[in-house]
């Protein structure tokens, strides 16, 4: 009876929970401060350092553009046998650009983050043309992009909190060194409302498969 109860309420509350959580302003604040606390962990010389490697760069751009495509039409759907409704949507998923929760990994694993933020941002500006471009001959189908939508959202979503760490660095470095210590504790919270928030506007549907 009160498992039948606790199912029976998981609606409402998926009802109460989803719309603020996956909600658009939300996630632009989550992402907002993940780059903020990515800005807080490098130096305008990271950077200087990170544009020293363009062949790291153009393989990134390899990898995110050629081999995850392939990977996604042949070594998943085909061989996997999805349906086309499955294929679209491993597709789309292997013909977009870097995340921004690779830059966090990078942060926990004490890579290069000044050279993962280039990579990300990069490849989020070539996804511009490349994603429809590559879903066109894939699957046959258009997929349009606003480049100037694009650009303003890297802009005040990554750049400008990332900028906005780098200058708290430079003007204010008795607070980041204060706040270093807990980037990676912040990125990994931000980075988990992201990854709900994506979920949460699929709720309903994910629901709906489990029941």
């Amino acid at each position: 009876m009160d498992s039948h109860c606790s199912i029976s309420r998981s609606p409402k509350v998926i009802l109460f929970i989803a719309p603020t959580l996956g909600s658009l302003g939300t996630m632009q604040y989550a992402l907002s401060t993940l780059m903020l606390a990515m800005g807080l962990t490098i130096t305008p010389n990271d950077f200087g350092d990170a544009a020293k490697k363009p062949s790291i760069i153009l393989l990134n751009a390899v990898l995110c553009f050629a081999m995850m495509p392939l990977l996604a039409i042949l070594g998943i759907a085909s061989s996997l046998k999805y349906d086309a409704a499955h294929t679209a949507g491993i597709v789309l998923l292997g013909t977009v650009s870097g995340g921004q929760a690779s830059n966090l990994f990078t942060l926990l694993a004490g890579g290069d983050v000044a050279l993962s933020v280039v990579c990300t941002v990069s490849t989020t500006f070539m996804g511009v043309l490349a994603t429809p471009l590559l879903i066109k001959h894939m699957l046959q189908t258009v997929v349009e992009v606003n480049f100037i939508s694009v650009f303003q959202s890297v802009a005040s979503l990554v750049l400008l909190p990332l900028l906005t760490g780098l200058m708290l660095g430079k003007f204010a470095p008795c607070f980041t060194k204060m706040m270093g210590p807990f980037c990676p504790l912040i990125g990994v919270l931000s980075t988990m409302v992201l990854v709900a928030g994506s979920a949460a506007n699929s709720a309903f549907s994910l629901w709906a498969w489990i029941k």
